[in-house]
């Protein structure tokens, strides 16, 4: 049987009619985190909240993006014969091959969370995002945490948690950079036939904004901006303006001691730390030339020369101009779009900030 537009519109009235009255309490926010100190979190992160006022005490998160690093550093060779065979090196070229090919697999996921309640440091917050942005960070490092709430009607909410947990069902994906991320999955979901529309040029002519700028130079914006932030409320004296490659935890894992061998290897500093992207971009560059020349030499039919190229410097990434709709990959790119539509509001009321490291 086929629907006719009009027919959709009336089967899905009528599935409604028989949820709505669950929804009537709820409300859905977007969540939006600061960046951190390390290149893994130079980007912030973003998450959509659900809480329901007859369950006033428990929350419920949608996120995307999550990596478990031992499961992603894995290497996947031909089999485990080849494995056993295989040197130390040739296991790390493998790893960071299947990195910069962006073959790593991402989940999303759905996390209940009880509340914190405040006191004289922090407001009321779940404490998933107290436990993870909080209370283990470095003292007065901790994220800022926006949350706004979303302007969907009822139906609209039906929609847009089913495609929540629709997404998450579908298991592992291919995390990427600028098109498969925390931000994007939202994004994609929100400006949906169903919620918000398809971005059109008619319906929303500001995706269509071109800017003469690359994915590259965003990337280092970002990266530049992290590091500025790192040291804010914190004494000049014993903070170090600079971006740990690493997050601490990671660095001090097993997975984390092998990328850092792989690190130095490539010829990036031992520190694992940046001053500035320009900094890190150059030593980017010199280890190109250095993976260009000599892996070749000793592993013929290694990807990883290709791969990190690419990666850092090839056509995708260095592309200009690039819309707006491409440029919002970014968490507080999202925000700022959903804020100029009116998607949501920063009014009293409308916003609230956990913790605000700007002030």
């Amino acid at each position: 049987m086929v629907f006719s537009n009009k027919g959709r519109c009336l089967l899905l009235l009528l599935v409604f009619s028989f949820t709505l009255p669950a929804w009537a309490d709820k409300k859905m926010s977007l969540i939006t985190i600061s960046q951190g100190s390390s290149l893994f979190e130079a980007f912030g992160h973003t998450m959509v909240l659900v809480e329901n006022s007859e369950n006033p005490d428990e929350a419920l998160f949608y996120e995307f993006g999550g990596v478990d690093m031992s499961r992603a550093m894995k290497p996947k060779l031909a089999s485990s014969n080849d494995e056993e065979q295989a040197s130390g090196t040739e296991l790390l070229l493998e790893q960071f091959t299947k990195l910069f090919e962006s073959k790593v697999e991402a989940l999303g996921s759905i996390i209940h969370s009880k509340y914190r309640e405040e006191d004289e440091h922090f407001k009321r917050m779940p404490l998933y995002l107290f436990n993870h942005y909080m209370s283990s960070r470095k003292e007065k490092n901790h994220r800022e945490i926006k949350i706004n709430v979303l302007k969907l009607s009822p139906e609209q909410q039906v929609v847009f948690e089913q495609k929540l947990i629709d997404e998450v069902g579908k298991g592992p994906y291919f995390y990427q950079n600028y098109k498969n991320n925390c931000v994007t999955k939202i994004r994609d979901m929100l400006f949906s036939n169903e919620i918000y529309g398809i971005p059109t040029p008619q319906l929303f002519p500001l995706f269509y904004d071109e800017k003469n700028i690359s994915f590259q130079d965003l990337s280092k914006e970002s990266i530049d901006e992290a590091i500025e932030r790192k040291c804010i409320k914190r004494d000049p004296k014993v903070c170090t303006k600079n971006l740990e490659v690493l997050p601490a935890e990671m660095a001090r894992s097993p997975e984390g001691r092998s990328a850092k061998g792989m690190l130095a290897m490539l010829g990036l500093p031992d520190s694992g730390a940046f001053a500035s992207a320009d900094e890190m971009h150059q030593s980017i560059a010199a280890a190109d030339g250095t993976i260009g020349t000599f892996v070749p030499m000793f592993y013929k039919n290694s990807k990883l020369p290709v791969a990190f190229h690419n990666y850092f410097f090839g056509p995708e990434i260095t592309r200009k101009p690039l819309t707006r709709w491409e440029r919002t990959y970014t968490p507080k790119e999202l925000y700022r779009v959903l804020l100029e539509i009116g998607f949501i509001s920063d009014n009293a009321g409308n916003e609230t900030i956990l913790f605000n490291d700007l002030q």
